[in-house]
């Protein structure tokens, strides 16, 4: 508990910067561990704040709204941490509050284990500096292309696109905080993206997660036209049909900045590992695209060649900027 507690005063100090006498919105639910909810109301507390715990069902997918009491809550406080099972970032109740110029901090998935290693310890101005230089590449450009070599060949166009740098904080009002800290991402213009997706090796679905059989998605004028393989390919389809046709949108195209991160030992550190590439389907509002969808999942892939414009950003997983 001590050595969890000097991680939730990271969180608390440096990225959220709570101030004596603001009133900071913990949104947590049936999934997450008590324990670090407690934690950072404790300290939260300690800091002369006042903390309010907002608890809810958890969610079966990232990018589902949060129940009316806690988007109120939301819109009431000065800053917010979402500890959830799943992202509440491509929602429209965090929209609102990003609107209204909350701090916010989103810490999906964070486990006790994480608490004590990997990304959340990371060195912040190393993340912040690595995170920083791909974002600067990427403002400039206008195309992005992703290989591996499973066979992935994706490219999109992203000319105009606002590049969100997240780093390992601090949270600024009116903007927000991915914990742990570590990635740049785009979201290509709707209707660009083309190509095939082979053998991403996790799906950030609990129910689907890492990848055991063969799965090609098939991507064409933006959207998903077909995919074949085995258990995750069932069950992606199964998702994609229960959530609708705007589901099958290519929302996001990033890259993970954080060398501390573990992909196989922690399933919310895998994007964000330093060498890992991503691709999301569904809600790209909150990043600047124009879907409204009721779902936003990502795909990571490992050893992934990135080009921006002519500039080769990773190759094979090894960062060359």
């Amino acid at each position: 508990m001590f050595d969890m507690a000097k991680t939730a005063a990271k969180i608390v100090d440096d990225i959220l910067q709570v101030k004596e006498g603001e009133t900071i919105v913990i949104v947590h639910d049936t999934y997450v561990p008590e324990k670090i909810t407690y934690l950072l109301a404790f300290i939260t507390s300690a800091r002369g704040a006042s903390p309010v715990l907002v608890k809810e069902t958890a969610h079966i997918i990232g990018g589902q709204e949060p129940s009316k009491p806690v988007a109120a809550a939301l819109l009431n406080c000065d800053a917010a941490i979402m500890q959830c099972k799943y992202a509440l970032v491509h929602t429209n109740g965090f929209r609102k509050a990003l609107e209204a110029g909350v701090r916010l901090v989103d810490m999906w998935g964070v486990t006790e284990d994480m608490m004590l290693e990997g990304g959340l310890l990371a060195d912040v101005a190393e993340v912040n500096s690595v995170t920083g230089r791909i974002g600067s590449i990427l403002k400039s450009s206008t195309t992005a292309r992703l290989t591996t070599p499973s066979g992935t060949d994706l490219s999109a166009d992203i000319k105009g696109r606002p590049v969100i740098a997240l780093g390992a904080g601090p949270a600024k009002p009116g903007e927000f905080c991915a914990l742990p800290g570590g990635e740049v991402t785009v979201s290509p213009i709707e209707g660009s993206a083309k190509g095939i997706l082979v053998d991403p090796f996790l799906l950030e679905r609990r129910e689907i997660g890492y990848r055991r059989d063969p799965l090609k998605i098939q991507v064409q004028d933006g959207m998903v036209k077909d995919i074949s393989g085995g258990r995750e390919a069932r069950a992606l389809i199964d998702l994609l049909d229960k959530m609708g046709q705007s589901a099958r949108n290519i929302a996001e195209f990033a890259i993970g900045t954080n060398a501390w991160c573990r992909p196989y030992e922690s399933f919310r550190e895998a994007k964000k590992t330093l060498g890992t590439a991503h691709v999301a389907l569904g809600d790209n509002k909150t990043l600047g695209g124009n879907v409204d969808s009721p779902m936003h999942m990502d795909m990571i892939f490992e050893h992934p060649t990135v080009v921006f414009d002519d500039k080769v950003v990773l190759r094979d997983g090894k960062l060359v900027v």
